[in-house]
């Protein structure tokens, strides 16, 4: 398979500083990882990734995002994500291709799922916590490997996955746009703590991905 790797070699220009230095990624060839080779607990899935999208704190140039945490900022990136297969990718979609023995799994092969990588299991406390309640395992020694999602194939677990619908709501919708569901539940997030904002005047800076679908949020809640 093929797998996205931050690449070391580092672009540096002018009096920029370390923080400032630019990361690019580089695709490498690699076995698809096998659930049959790996002593992964029950509810281990391995899925074939559709979509993947980049998340504002993926960036890893100019600073990357400013909100993003330390262990997915640049001088933390160029140190350990080159050895990460599958680089900092962390909002993907994708079709279950195999599950580890389970008797309890809701989910079969061949479902399409909102899924979530081994990486950010480990990096994400609430996300480890619910892994180890499940399993009764340390995470770090049912997932060693870490991996994330800009590959054609990532490791994840039943219980960070959430099923697609089998329908798409009208014939132009590109079933891909799913993956926007992973930063909605960011969106959400923020605006839970907005408290009311009917017939406020609001400003949303920046409108890529993320700031879209902020704009339509506050909207449907009366700015």
């Amino acid at each position: 398979m093929l797998s996205a790797y931050l690449k070391r070699n580092i672009i540096s220009s002018g009096d920029r500083k370390e923080k400032d230095r630019i990361a690019h990624y580089e695709l490498r060839s690699r076995p698809i990882p096998s659930l049959n080779f790996q002593d992964y607990p029950p509810n281990t899935i391995l899925v074939r990734t559709i979509a993947a999208s980049i998340c504002g704190s993926d960036l890893c140039g100019l600073g990357g995002c400013a909100s993003c945490p330390e262990w997915r900022r640049p001088t933390a990136l160029f140190n350990v994500m080159p050895e990460i297969c599958g680089g900092s990718g962390h909002e993907a979609i994708g079709i279950i291709v195999d599950i580890a023995t389970s008797s309890t799994c809701e989910l079969s092969i061949g479902q399409k799922v909102l899924a979530m990588s081994t990486l950010y299991m480990h990096k994400v406390d609430s996300v480890r916590e619910v892994i180890e309640k499940e399993t009764g395992q340390d995470l770090s020694s049912i997932y060693p490997e870490q991996c994330g999602a800009f590959a054609e194939y990532f490791v994840s677990h039943a219980s960070t996955c959430v099923k697609l619908p089998d329908s798409i709501p009208s014939l132009d919708f590109d079933p891909r746009w799913y993956v926007l569901a992973q930063p909605l539940g960011t969106i959400l997030h923020a605006c839970r703590k907005l408290g009311s904002v009917i017939d406020a005047n609001v400003a949303v800076i920046g409108q890529g991905q993320n700031g879209l679908i902020m704009t339509q949020m506050l909207a449907r809640m009366g700015a």
